[in-house]
């Protein structure tokens, strides 16, 4: 499962560069990662230092059942400018559909993710719909 987790870092790093792509195992045991997708690459590049506060709220969780894998989201938006003058931000939800199969299956659906997300944060750019604290790391990190 390791050499899967391997691949889908280097999906992202192709499309996002030096963002931060970071699994850990959860306490269900070997048999789950977790993958948590950033656009900063570390605390320098968030407010106040803390990764919590990236504009990526994307969690998957990765399976192994032995002969094949499943591909679920447990958190899949991004942060945008608020809709009303009393919030503080909006999130646009990234659509993830459950992927269950052998290794390449799971590639082809996570790169037809990620490459809807990328989509997306270019459209949303497009539409001035980004939060005004993330419009220079996405410009720099999409090269917008």
């Amino acid at each position: 499962m390791e050499e899967l987790v391997k691949e889908l870092k280097e999906i992202y790093v192709e499309k996002f560069g030096d963002c931060l792509f970071h699994n850990s195992y959860g306490c269900f045991g070997k048999d789950t990662i977790f993958i948590r997708l950033f656009l900063a690459k570390d605390e320098s590049e968030v407010a106040n230092r803390i990764m919590d506060n990236d504009m990526f709220s994307i969690l998957l969780e990765l399976r192994d059942f032995g002969n094949e894998y499943k591909l679920e989201k447990v958190l899949s938006g991004v942060r945008e400018k608020p809709m009303d003058k009393y919030c503080y931000c909006s999130s646009k939800r990234i659509p993830y559909r459950v992927t269950l199969g052998d290794g390449e299956k799971i590639k082809k659906a996570f790169k037809k993710y990620v490459d809807n997300l990328h989509s997306i944060l270019i459209e949303e750019f497009n539409n001035g719909n980004i939060h005004e604290n993330d419009i220079e790391l996405l410009k720099r990190k999409l090269g917008l």
